[in-house]
């Protein structure tokens, strides 16, 4: 008789049967012995033994692949021996077991049916596993009652394995690839991610992708948080969701400065209330136009990357959509194990991030600040070395951006007011470059560059007139 018993988590916390398909388990077996080696190569990689959820089925596909690795075929009586070779023949059952995975399915054709069925069970079973084991810590908590880095991780990767993880030949991945290639060249003002409303930028990285880290990075002043938000109101304003967790500034100041970059009211004078009725007339028409739009902040001051990753889920769950998480900003996130050094905790921070974007399937946005270090070399401006805290930042990231004003070290320079530089340091599925962009002082804002007729830089509203900065530019 067959021993069913499978080494997974205990699940009384649920009172339920693990997921599990033994008829589908037994019929794969089946299919390997009707056509051996032929079928064995299609279901192979789609089902280790550890799938199996019976326990004599885990012994019998370990027995099937070490006939593989010996170059030896797959029949019943091979098999028969191979099991009693390994003291394992009588717990699976004997050969009259083997004889009735045989005979349980007349046909080898639905192998790859029955393994997608056992690959999609084992994999449930693994998420059940991880979220009993996350709820088992959460109960026992000390201390900084917050759950381990590693933990985390773990439980990220195993929801995402249990959403869509499986491993396919090329030649089912191809037709799909091929339809969205041909698509982007029969369209090409189609951009590939989540746009940014700044198309020189797009054109340079093909938008925000799915799943990607970005890290923008600056020194304090070059206007890194007035960008990320910049690209979160405009993929509200196309109809997607967005959410900018902000850890230091309140909800009411960001509002404050997207009302002025999009009504481009000076954000000096709307703070110190020398605005005038031009200013409110602007503002509320701005405010009545983006008050339509799905863009969710969240200003709490503390928060972690499970808090992230939590308020995001929330967002996608109310709205069934999510277009981009920006967070604002990377150094001031609260640490999953305050015992650790600095530089391992930013690690997994990166690391933790890049996960929840994949896991969501959404560009995430993560601002970060430069070391000192700038401020010492010759001409200010960025390079990868200069990320702080860790170089993890670079590892884990697919996009690096850095955020570049000349004029902030040059303020009385009028060949480069009204300058900024969006340098891509860094970009995994695509080449680096330098991309020009206009810089409004006063309403805090990046706006695509129009070139003048000496070829200077002549787009924003301050710059055209040769103003200087207004006094307390903002990030």
């Amino acid at each position: 008789m067959m021993h069913e018993r499978h080494p997974s988590p205990s699940n009384s916390e649920f009172d339920l049967i693990p997921p599990s398909d033994l008829d589908s388990e037994k019929s794969l077996i089946g299919s390997v012995l009707i056509d051996g080696e032929t079928t064995w190569s299609k279901v192979c990689s789609l089902v280790l033994s550890r799938d199996m959820y019976a326990f004599a089925h885990q012994q019998i596909w370990d027995s099937m692949a070490a006939l593989v690795r010996d170059n030896r075929p797959i029949d019943v009586v091979i098999l028969a021996e191979q099991l009693r070779i390994e003291a394992r023949l009588d717990s699976v059952g004997g050969l009259d077991y083997l004889a009735e995975c045989l005979n349980s399915v007349p046909t080898s054709a639905n192998a790859e049916f029955y393994a997608s069925i056992v690959a999609e069970k084992a994999r449930l079973r693994r998420l059940i596993g991880a979220c009993t084991e996350a709820m088992r810590a959460a109960q026992t908590l000390e201390g900084s009652g917050k759950l381990s880095g590693d933990l985390i991780s773990e439980l990220l990767v195993t929801i995402e394995d249990a959403r869509e993880s499986q491993v396919v030949s090329v030649d089912r991945v191809f037709p799909g690839v091929m339809e969205k290639i041909a698509d982007r060249i029969a369209n090409p003002e189609k951009a590939i991610g989540t746009p940014t409303g700044l198309i020189d930028f797009d054109g340079a990285t093909g938008g925000l992708l799915p799943g990607s880290l970005i890290v923008v990075a600056a020194r304090p002043g070059m206007g890194k948080s007035a960008l990320a938000s910049q690209w979160a109101e405009a993929c509200a304003a196309r109809g997607r969701p967005a959410l900018f967790c902000s850890l230091e500034m309140s909800c009411e100041e960001i509002a404050q400065r997207m009302l002025c970059a999009d009504s481009g009211a000076s954000l000096f004078r709307v703070r110190s209330g020398n605005g005038n009725e031009a200013d409110l007339m602007m503002l509320r028409s701005s405010a009545a136009g983006m008050g339509s739009i799905p863009l969710y902040l969240d200003d709490r001051p503390r928060q972690s990357v499970a808090d992230v990753g939590a308020a995001a889920r929330r967002v996608k769950r109310e709205r069934g959509d999510l277009g981009m998480v920006v967070v604002d900003y990377l150094q001031l996130l609260a640490p999953d194990n305050e015992r650790l050094k600095r530089e391992e905790q930013v690690s997994r921070m990166t690391r933790d991030l890049k996960a929840l974007a994949r896991v969501l399937g959404v560009p995430m946005v993560v601002l970060a600040q430069l070391n000192r270090d700038i401020d010492k070399s010759n001409n200010f401006r960025p390079r990868l070395s200069n990320l702080r805290e860790s170089g993890a930042i670079e590892q884990d990231a697919d996009v690096v951006v850095f955020v570049h004003r000349e004029e902030y070290y040059r303020p009385y320079d009028a060949e480069v007011r009204g300058q900024a530089e969006l340098i891509i340091a860094k970009q995994r599925n695509g080449p680096t470059s330098t991309v020009k962009v206009a810089w409004h002082a006063s309403s805090v804002k990046f706006a695509d560059l129009r070139y003048a007729g000496d070829g200077g830089w002549g787009s924003g509203k301050d710059a055209a007139a040769g103003k200087e900065p207004e006094e307390g530019e903002f990030t």
